[in-house]
Protein backbone atom coordinates (compact mmCIF):
# COMPACT_ATOMS: atom_id res chain seq x y z
CA UNK A 1 0.00 0.00 0.00
CA UNK A 2 1.39 3.46 -0.51
CA UNK A 3 1.78 5.86 2.21
CA UNK A 4 2.68 8.87 0.02
CA UNK A 5 5.62 10.02 -1.48
CA UNK A 6 8.90 11.77 0.75
CA UNK A 7 8.74 15.27 1.95
CA UNK A 8 11.58 17.51 1.71
CA UNK A 9 13.06 18.53 4.98
CA UNK A 10 11.03 21.59 7.11
CA UNK A 11 12.16 24.45 8.42
CA UNK A 12 14.78 24.78 11.53
CA UNK A 13 16.31 27.52 13.09
CA UNK A 14 19.66 28.34 13.22
CA UNK A 15 19.76 28.30 17.58
CA UNK A 16 18.42 24.80 17.57
CA UNK A 17 20.71 23.35 15.43
CA UNK A 18 23.62 24.54 17.09
CA UNK A 19 22.51 23.08 19.98
CA UNK A 20 21.81 19.67 18.42
CA UNK A 21 25.48 19.95 16.37
CA UNK A 22 26.70 20.46 19.78
CA UNK A 23 24.89 17.34 21.56
CA UNK A 24 26.18 15.16 18.56
CA UNK A 25 29.48 15.87 19.22
CA UNK A 26 29.49 14.83 22.32
CA UNK A 27 31.07 11.39 22.80
CA UNK A 28 29.35 7.84 21.46
CA UNK A 29 28.31 5.36 23.78
CA UNK A 30 30.94 3.82 25.53
CA UNK A 31 33.06 6.72 24.81
CA UNK A 32 33.22 7.71 28.28
CA UNK A 33 34.77 5.14 30.30
CA UNK A 34 34.44 7.04 33.47
CA UNK A 35 30.41 8.53 32.62
CA UNK A 36 28.69 6.69 35.19
CA UNK A 37 25.08 5.27 34.05
CA UNK A 38 22.96 8.06 35.58
CA UNK A 39 25.37 10.51 33.54
CA UNK A 40 24.65 9.00 30.04
CA UNK A 41 21.16 8.37 30.84
CA UNK A 42 20.72 12.39 31.24
CA UNK A 43 22.89 13.18 28.28
CA UNK A 44 20.48 10.21 26.42
CA UNK A 45 17.39 12.18 28.00
CA UNK A 46 18.41 15.77 26.88
CA UNK A 47 20.00 15.30 23.49
CA UNK A 48 16.17 12.88 22.87
CA UNK A 49 13.87 15.54 24.07
CA UNK A 50 16.13 17.77 21.83
CA UNK A 51 15.56 15.78 18.59
CA UNK A 52 11.75 15.63 19.36
CA UNK A 53 11.69 19.42 19.00
CA UNK A 54 12.72 18.95 15.00
CA UNK A 55 10.16 18.41 12.83
CA UNK A 56 10.51 17.69 8.91
CA UNK A 57 8.29 17.94 6.41
CA UNK A 58 4.42 18.10 5.55
CA UNK A 59 1.44 16.25 5.79
CA UNK A 60 -0.30 13.67 7.87
CA UNK A 61 1.82 12.73 11.15
CA UNK A 62 4.50 10.04 11.18
CA UNK A 63 5.86 9.19 14.23
CA UNK A 64 9.44 7.43 14.42
CA UNK A 65 10.39 5.77 17.99
CA UNK A 66 14.20 4.25 17.74
CA UNK A 67 17.32 4.29 19.19
CA UNK A 68 20.64 6.12 18.63
CA UNK A 69 19.76 5.93 14.69
CA UNK A 70 16.67 8.01 15.01
CA UNK A 71 18.51 10.51 17.82
CA UNK A 72 21.63 11.53 15.17
CA UNK A 73 24.51 10.40 17.64
CA UNK A 74 27.51 10.85 15.77
CA UNK A 75 25.97 13.40 13.28
CA UNK A 76 27.09 17.13 13.27
CA UNK A 77 23.61 18.22 12.61
CA UNK A 78 21.23 14.83 14.44
CA UNK A 79 18.65 16.63 12.29
CA UNK A 80 19.77 15.50 8.59
CA UNK A 81 19.32 11.71 9.98
CA UNK A 82 17.01 8.97 7.75
CA UNK A 83 14.04 10.04 9.09
CA UNK A 84 13.89 13.35 7.09
CA UNK A 85 13.38 11.09 4.16
CA UNK A 86 10.18 10.11 5.30
CA UNK A 87 6.61 11.09 4.07
CA UNK A 88 4.51 13.56 5.71
CA UNK A 89 4.67 15.42 8.88
CA UNK A 90 7.68 13.32 10.28
CA UNK A 91 8.06 13.73 14.52
CA UNK A 92 11.00 12.00 16.21
CA UNK A 93 11.15 9.80 19.22
CA UNK A 94 14.84 8.61 19.40
CA UNK A 95 16.62 7.34 22.60
CA UNK A 96 20.15 6.39 21.85
CA UNK A 97 20.54 2.39 23.12
CA UNK A 98 17.20 1.53 23.42
CA UNK A 99 16.36 -1.61 22.02
CA UNK A 100 12.78 -3.52 21.72
CA UNK A 101 13.55 -5.57 24.56
CA UNK A 102 13.53 -3.67 28.39
CA UNK A 103 17.14 -5.28 29.18
CA UNK A 104 18.89 -3.20 26.08
CA UNK A 105 19.20 -0.10 28.15
CA UNK A 106 20.21 0.70 31.33
CA UNK A 107 17.78 3.81 31.37
CA UNK A 108 15.08 3.63 32.95
CA UNK A 109 11.08 3.05 30.95
CA UNK A 110 13.05 3.55 27.67
CA UNK A 111 11.90 0.55 25.78
CA UNK A 112 10.12 1.08 22.60
CA UNK A 113 6.62 -0.20 23.81
CA UNK A 114 7.33 2.03 27.21
CA UNK A 115 7.95 5.35 24.94
CA UNK A 116 4.42 4.58 22.32
CA UNK A 117 2.27 6.16 24.29
CA UNK A 118 4.07 9.41 24.24
CA UNK A 119 4.35 9.07 20.14
CA UNK A 120 0.72 8.06 20.18
CA UNK A 121 -0.33 11.49 22.04
CA UNK A 122 0.26 12.79 18.42
CA UNK A 123 -2.63 11.03 16.31
CA UNK A 124 -0.33 9.56 13.86
CA UNK A 125 -0.81 8.34 10.52
CA UNK A 126 2.06 6.28 10.56
CA UNK A 127 4.44 4.97 13.21
CA UNK A 128 7.93 3.63 11.47
CA UNK A 129 9.74 1.60 14.82
CA UNK A 130 13.77 1.20 14.30
CA UNK A 131 16.16 -0.62 15.88
CA UNK A 132 17.25 -3.79 17.27
CA UNK A 133 21.10 -3.46 17.51
CA UNK A 134 21.01 -2.66 21.12
CA UNK A 135 19.15 -5.94 21.67
CA UNK A 136 22.55 -7.99 20.25
CA UNK A 137 23.22 -9.63 23.91
CA UNK A 138 19.48 -9.67 25.02
CA UNK A 139 17.83 -12.80 25.29
CA UNK A 140 15.58 -14.20 22.51
CA UNK A 141 12.23 -14.33 25.06
CA UNK A 142 13.31 -10.84 25.94
CA UNK A 143 12.92 -9.62 22.43
CA UNK A 144 9.65 -11.22 21.47
CA UNK A 145 8.18 -10.01 24.63
CA UNK A 146 9.18 -6.62 23.68
CA UNK A 147 7.73 -6.93 20.30
CA UNK A 148 4.60 -8.16 21.06
CA UNK A 149 4.40 -5.25 23.89
CA UNK A 150 4.98 -2.65 21.10
CA UNK A 151 2.45 -4.22 19.04
CA UNK A 152 -0.52 -4.38 20.89
CA UNK A 153 0.60 -0.49 22.27
CA UNK A 154 0.33 0.32 18.32
CA UNK A 155 -1.66 -1.76 16.73
CA UNK A 156 -0.76 -3.45 13.28
CA UNK A 157 -2.86 -1.39 10.83
CA UNK A 158 -0.19 1.89 10.72
CA UNK A 159 2.96 0.20 11.95
CA UNK A 160 6.44 -0.74 9.89
CA UNK A 161 8.64 -2.27 12.23
CA UNK A 162 12.27 -1.62 10.52
CA UNK A 163 15.07 -3.90 11.83
CA UNK A 164 18.66 -3.63 12.52
CA UNK A 165 21.32 -2.89 9.37
CA UNK A 166 24.77 -5.29 9.21
CA UNK A 167 26.90 -2.80 11.47
CA UNK A 168 29.82 -4.41 11.74
CA UNK A 169 30.50 -4.21 15.05
CA UNK A 170 27.37 -6.21 15.94
CA UNK A 171 27.72 -8.86 12.99
CA UNK A 172 25.99 -11.96 13.03
CA UNK A 173 24.57 -10.64 16.34
CA UNK A 174 22.55 -8.49 14.24
CA UNK A 175 21.55 -10.83 12.01
CA UNK A 176 20.33 -13.27 15.49
CA UNK A 177 18.00 -10.21 16.41
CA UNK A 178 16.55 -9.58 13.00
CA UNK A 179 15.80 -13.52 12.13
CA UNK A 180 13.66 -12.91 15.92
CA UNK A 181 11.91 -9.48 14.72
CA UNK A 182 11.57 -11.08 11.62
CA UNK A 183 9.16 -14.09 12.55
CA UNK A 184 7.39 -11.79 15.22
CA UNK A 185 6.42 -9.65 12.68
CA UNK A 186 5.18 -12.86 10.42
CA UNK A 187 3.34 -14.06 13.58
CA UNK A 188 1.21 -10.65 14.41
CA UNK A 189 1.34 -10.34 10.42
CA UNK A 190 3.20 -6.85 11.27
CA UNK A 191 4.68 -5.04 8.34
CA UNK A 192 8.42 -5.33 8.66
CA UNK A 193 11.52 -4.27 6.66
CA UNK A 194 14.43 -5.93 6.97
CA UNK A 195 17.78 -4.04 6.44
CA UNK A 196 20.04 -7.21 7.30
CA UNK A 197 21.01 -7.61 3.62
CA UNK A 198 21.39 -3.84 2.70
CA UNK A 199 24.91 -2.50 2.82
CA UNK A 200 25.67 1.03 4.22
CA UNK A 201 28.85 3.19 5.49
CA UNK A 202 29.83 3.61 8.65
CA UNK A 203 31.56 6.04 11.34
CA UNK A 204 34.61 4.55 12.04
CA UNK A 205 33.11 3.16 15.63
CA UNK A 206 31.96 0.81 12.80
CA UNK A 207 28.45 0.69 14.46
CA UNK A 208 27.06 4.45 13.82
CA UNK A 209 25.46 5.46 10.52
CA UNK A 210 28.04 8.06 8.08
CA UNK A 211 25.59 11.12 6.41
CA UNK A 212 25.62 9.29 3.47
CA UNK A 213 24.44 5.86 5.31
CA UNK A 214 21.50 7.64 6.77
CA UNK A 215 20.30 8.71 3.75
CA UNK A 216 20.46 5.53 2.17
CA UNK A 217 18.66 4.26 5.05
CA UNK A 218 15.94 6.78 4.97
CA UNK A 219 15.90 6.26 0.94
CA UNK A 220 14.94 1.98 1.55
CA UNK A 221 12.35 2.57 4.22
CA UNK A 222 10.59 5.23 1.93
CA UNK A 223 10.78 3.18 -1.16
CA UNK A 224 9.26 0.38 1.20
CA UNK A 225 6.68 2.63 2.23
CA UNK A 226 5.95 3.72 -0.97
CA UNK A 227 5.80 -0.17 -2.35
CA UNK A 228 1.86 -1.35 -2.95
Amino acid sequence: MSLGARRHLGWLSAGLGVLLAALALTPLIGGTAQASTAERCARFTHQSLVRQHVVTGRGATTVVIGDSYSAGLGLQHPDRNWARELPGRVHVFGFSGSGFSRGASPCKDVAYDQRARTALALHPSLVVVEGGLNDFDQPSGQIRAGFRRLVAEIGGDRLLVVGPPPAPLRGARAARVDAILRSEAARSGTPYLSMIDDRFTYLPDRLHLTPLGHERFGTVVADALDSP
